[in-house]
């Protein structure tokens, strides 16, 4: 998979809240409850974005056999470096507004507000209002 830069954003909401909830880990047990409250999209909206991402290579998804069976997933990245990479390509394109969304997410603040972010941050003008 090729590192993104332009924000998906299903797919770091996803990577933010498990790792709010889980920390760093190399696969994380998930319920499609989960994914519609994390989403706010219903059980079939979900399981199409599951299909897409992992059609992308972004993840891996083993549904829960039963019920009761936690399904799982696994990203194929590493979250820091598809941060990293994210995070510079929209300090380039100077997508102000992406970036202030993107820190919004419950990732660590660090790793979204580099100096590079944090000085466009800084001179981005105030929206009206």
């Amino acid at each position: 998979m090729t590192p993104f830069t332009t924000p998906d954003w299903p797919y770091l909401m996803l990577r933010a809240a498990l790792l709010a909830r889980d920390g760093e880990q190399e696969g994380y047990a998930v319920s499609l409850g989960d994914l519609e409250a994390w989403w706010g999209k219903s059980g079939k909206t979900v399981k199409r974005t599951l299909g897409r991402l992992q059609r992308e290579g972004k993840l891996v998804y083993l549904p829960g056999r039963g019920r009761g069976n936690r399904s799982r997933l696994t990203f194929t990245a590493e979250v820091r470096g598809e941060l990293a990479t994210l995070t510079a390509a929209l300090a380039h394109q100077q997508a102000a507004g992406e970036l202030a969304r993107l820190s919004r997410l419950p990732f660590p603040k660090g790793w979204i507000l580099t100096p590079e972010v944090q000085q466009l941050l800084a001179s981005a003008p105030l929206p009206p209002g």
